[in-house]
């Protein structure tokens, strides 16, 4: 996610080659850390400008990253809903229809976005996790 949010960055400002050889820097260095491997897809307007694979997708059998490498991303998941709903809050698509947001999803809606979630005390998790439970229908 970090780089993707980096690489958002440099997509506007930086010829393509530019752009590349930082992408790799950045890919590189996070494989410094404890991380098998990566595969980052970058677009323009719509358009695909950049997409590779780093390090390994299966360490046991020493299988390459590709561009279509599959991943699990379990939670992450909720960060990617998030940033969709976002966008068509912006875009002013969301709701789709009146009525259709009830209390419950707008509280879910908060909680995929809540930028410290991670420095949350888990007795305020589990107390806020209980208070939503409880108004989904």
């Amino acid at each position: 996610m970090a780089i993707a949010a980096i690489a958002t960055g440099f997509a506007g400002h930086a010829s393509d080659d530019t752009f590349a050889r930082r992408v790799d820097v950045i890919a590189r260095r996070s494989l410094d850390r404890p991380n098998a491997g990566l595969s980052i897809a970058v677009a323009r307007d719509g358009t695909l400008i950049l997409a590779r694979g780093y390090g390994v997708a299966d360490r046991a059998r020493a299988v390459a990253v590709t561009p279509d490498s599959i991943f699990h991303i379990a939670s992450i998941s909720k960060n990617i809903a998030a940033a969709a709903v976002l966008s068509l809050v912006d875009r002013g698509s969301w709701p789709p229809a009146p009525g259709l947001i009830t209390d419950s999803a707008r509280a879910w809606v908060h909680f995929l976005v809540i930028a410290s979630w991670a420095t949350l005390a888990r007795a305020e998790v589990s107390r806020r996790f209980l208070k939503i439970s409880r108004t989904i229908d």
